[in-house]
Formats: structure tokens, C-alpha cells, sequence
């Protein structure tokens, strides 16, 4: 037996299931925070985990899909829209109904982490996952990137080419479009935004700063 294979006899059932749902929980979140990629990086490694622990034990791969759409379907049937958030409640019976029948023979997923796996999501969904969706629609992506777009900052990192800037009270880490060095302290304009990158480029030295501007550089 090799040091990652894994048997009925040495593997816990109740863990691989919370492995299983726990790497959909984390992809649902991740669909609520896009942009990082971290998230969606570790969803991915704990799904495939769950599938490699699976593969090597006697599973029932029809209700392995069950909890996926099941628990998928939970998450995210509210991200269509929130006046939809009660029929996700089919998409939690599912998943319970995927653990009970996950294994085909001499192991089971106990009772007491079944009901836990659907008391814990229902309320990760309901005080987590809908005030962030919540916060999504009430301030859109779209329009911060759009109001941040050419205000004006300073380097407080040396761009070479990736550092940091002050814009609109906050430190951001930016580059320059032709990445080029910008030296600390000069003033620098937005003209884009790549997740949480700003892309700038230096201001003319012979413009003298409006009102306006030092407003945005102030700390």
C-alpha cells in the first residue's frame, strides 16, 4: 500500500464526507468573493482530495453527485436571486440524502455529522454567504472600479514594476500599463483595475495638482 492509498479498514467516513462538502462550501464562497483566486485554488485542491480518497473506497458515485448538486444548489440558488432562497432548501435535502447513501457496503457517515452538515451550512448560507451577496448588489463591483478610475494617488512603494500606491484612503498594490518604474513619492493616476491591482500611470510634472487631488492623496 502505497503512503497516499487509503482503505475501509484505516479511513473515517464521517471525514471524508466533511471533506467532500467542505470544498463546496468553500467553491460557493468563492463564487460570492470572486477575484482573489486563492479560494478558488484551495476549493479546487479539496475537492480533488475528496475525489482521490473516494475513488479508493466503496462509493456510491451517483449520491457523490447528489450532495454536489444538492449542496451546490443551496449555495447558490439564491445568487440567481435572493427571492429564491427558499426553494434552496431542496438543495440541503439532497445532500443529506447523499450522505446517508455515500458508501456502498461496511462503512456510513454517522447521523450526529449528517445533521451537523446541514445545520452548519443552513446557518454559514443565512448569516454569511446572503449579507455578502446582500452587500454585492447594494455596491456592484462594477461601480467601484468605475469610481476609482482616474482619481489620483501617490507611489508609496517604488513601482518596479509592482508596488503600492495611496488612492481614495487606501494603500493599493498597483503597475504601471507599460510597466515601468515609478519612484516613491511621485503622483500617479488611475486609468484601470485588474481584481485588486490598480493599473496607473505617472502624472505630467509641469500640471501643478488641482484641490481635488491633494484631497486624495491626504492620509
Amino acid at each position: 500500500m502505497g503512503i497516499f492509498d487509503v482503505s475501509v479498514a484505516t479511513v473515517n467516513a464521517d471525514l471524508v464526507y466533511l471533506g467532500l462538502v467542505f470544498s463546496l462550501w468553500i467553491a460557493v464562497t468563492a463564487a460570492y468573493m470572486p477575484g482573489t483566486g486563492v479560494i478558488e485554488v484551495v476549493a479546487l485542491g479539496s475537492f480533488a482530495g475528496s475525489i482521490y480518497v473516494l475513488a479508493q473506497l466503496p462509493t456510491n458515485w451517483f449520491f457523490v453527485m447528489v450532495i454536489v448538486l444538492g449542496g451546490s444548489a443551496f449555495m447558490l440558488v439564491p445568487f440567481i436571486h435572493t427571492r429564491f432562497a427558499p426553494f434552496a432548501l431542496g438543495g440541503l435535502v439532497l445532500q443529506g440524502i447523499g450522505g446517508l447513501l455515500l458508501f456502498t457496503e461496511s462503512i456510513s457517515v454517522s447521523p450526529l455529522i449528517l445533521v451537523l452538515s446541514l445545520i452548519i451550512p443552513a446557518a454559514y448560507h443565512q448569516f454569511v454567504l446572503m449579507p455578502m451577496l446582500r452587500n454585492m448588489k447594494n455596491d456592484p463591483a462594477i461601480d467601484r472600479d468605475t469610481n476609482i478610475i482616474g482619481m489620483r494617488g501617490r507611489v508609496t512603494r517604488a513601482l518596479d514594476p509592482v508596488g503600492t500606491v495611496y488612492v481614495n484612503s487606501e494603500h493599493w498594490s498597483a503597475v504601471t500599463e507599460e510597466e515601468e518604474n515609478v519612484e516613491m513619492g511621485e503622483r500617479v493616476v488611475v486609468i484601470g483595475r485588474e481584481n485588486l491591482r490598480l493599473i496607473v500611470e505617472p502624472l505630467k510634472r509641469k500640471r501643478s495638482p488641482q484641490p481635488d487631488e491633494l484631497l486624495d492623496e491626504r492620509e
